[in-house]
């Protein structure tokens, strides 16, 4: 028979970049992978976590929301909140996903260079043979 496992509050899921820092002073970009107003679920690129560490966790547009690393598998991680997020705040989160390969999003609005200034997308052309 399989183990239920018991939350003290419903995951959903999401995927965006947010930025994680550790008590070492390290600090990447890392992919939130599911979030609850208790804790969230990470994906790291480099670092590893350390079971017990605390971090802090810095997604867009929202102040650092501290934590302790409860436990850690492979190259993913789960993060239990020093205090838990206020529900609408945690459905607001889960619902902003911010994917850095939005290739819409990038069409749209172009990309940055190394100073931040826009650059736009070539512009399209095309080639019509008049008949005459």
């Amino acid at each position: 028979m399989a183990q239920e496992t018991f939350r003290k509050s419903n995951r959903q899921l999401t995927k965006q970049r947010v930025r994680c820092k550790t008590a070492r002073g390290g600090s990447e970009a890392v992919w939130m992978l599911d979030l609850s107003p208790t804790g969230c679920q990470v994906q790291l690129q480099y670092g590893r976590l350390k079971v017990g560490e605390r971090v802090v966790v810095h997604p867009h547009g929202l102040e650092g929301i501290t934590g302790v690393v409860r436990w850690v598998k492979a190259s993913n991680g789960g993060i239990e909140f020093t205090s838990p997020l206020h529900p609408s705040v945690a459905d607001h989160l889960a619902k902003a996903t911010f994917i850095d390969d939005d290739t819409a999003r990038r069409s749209v609005f172009g990309t940055a260079n190394s100073l931040g200034r826009r650059l736009l997308p070539p512009p399209t052309s095309t080639i019509v043979r008049s008949v005459a």
